[in-house]
């Protein structure tokens, strides 16, 4: 990222019950959270900012997520309705489950339990390493 840094705009955004945008990935970073996971606000927010600034529109977007994979909401349906709203503008989602000793690596989370019981991952399959999917969902070759 650091080569197109003139390039891409990043933005971060904090959640625990609650989320917002911070300035930069050292406020991201060293930002005190209240405990506690509500994963839903967090794309909420995304999908807002995107909507309200129309960045779609000119840009590409790629949204990461980094988590535990804990959600309050054990059924993940805000989740997975913000989630299918930005799937509609999106060039690529990615969401990284950093699992913990305390919950057991082996053990699913609730985040990756909810994502795959939706079927959304079936319905929006991963392309192939040579395919990227553009925002209008046609198929590009790289």
């Amino acid at each position: 990222m650091y080569q197109y840094q003139k390039n891409v705009m990043v933005r971060f955004i904090v959640h625990d019950t609650d989320a917002k945008e911070v300035p930069d990935f050292y406020t991201y970073y060293k930002s005190a959270v209240a405990g506690g996971t509500n994963i839903y606000p967090a794309y909420e927010l995304v999908n807002k900012i995107v909507l309200q600034e129309q960045l779609a529109r000119d840009n590409n977007i790629y949204v990461f997520q980094g988590t535990d994979g804990d959600d309050w909401d054990a059924t993940g349906e805000k989740a997975i309705s913000e989630i299918e709203i930005m799937m509609n503008y999106v060039n690529r989602l990615g969401i990284t489950v950093a699992k913990n000793t305390w919950s057991g690596l082996d053990n699913e989370t609730v985040v990756e339990r909810y994502i795959e019981a939706s079927g959304i991952l079936k319905e929006k399959p991963k392309p192939t390493t040579n395919t990227a999917w553009n925002v209008h969902g046609k198929q590009t070759c790289l």
